[in-house]
């Protein structure tokens, strides 16, 4: 599925496999996404806005210049997820696992569950040019 300059209102997808889909340059309003498994999910250039991200796995997931307007990501894997370029005006993540996560220092005003910190700090430490040692 490749969807462009779309416009999703109220829009619910319920532990369903979303492999392969694109929606770029669009808008998301009142969105829930529950119980879903993703597979080169793409939301580049979207405006999320009231949207709810639920027990997915968004592994490897691309939010390139995604806007984040009270957006909650809650129980997701966001291995790999890319959010370079990324606008945030209200996001929060809890309980979720940002292992390998690409653009960090782009969620930039987002409120991350303190227990989440510890699978972000290695991406927010390469982004910022610090060197881990072992």
């Amino acid at each position: 599925v490749v969807a462009s300059d779309f416009v999703m209102r109220r829009v619910a997808f319920h532990r369903t496999r979303l492999r392969g889909v694109s929606f770029a340059n669009g808008q998301y309003d009142d969105g829930l996404l529950e119980g879903c498994t993703t597979d080169d999910l793409s939301l580049r250039f979207t405006r999320l806005r009231n949207v709810t991200f639920h027990d997915c796995d968004l592994s490897g997931a691309d939010f390139y210049s995604a806007t984040f307007d009270h957006v909650t990501i809650d129980g997701c894997s966001l291995r790999g997820a890319r959010f370079h370029s990324a606008s945030v005006n209200c996001l929060t993540i809890t309980g979720c696992d940002m292992t390998g996560l690409a653009g960090a220092l782009d969620l930039k005003g987002a409120a991350i569950d303190l227990a989440d910190l510890d699978t972000l700090a290695p991406s927010l430490a390469g982004e910022a040019g610090i060197e881990i040692a072992d």
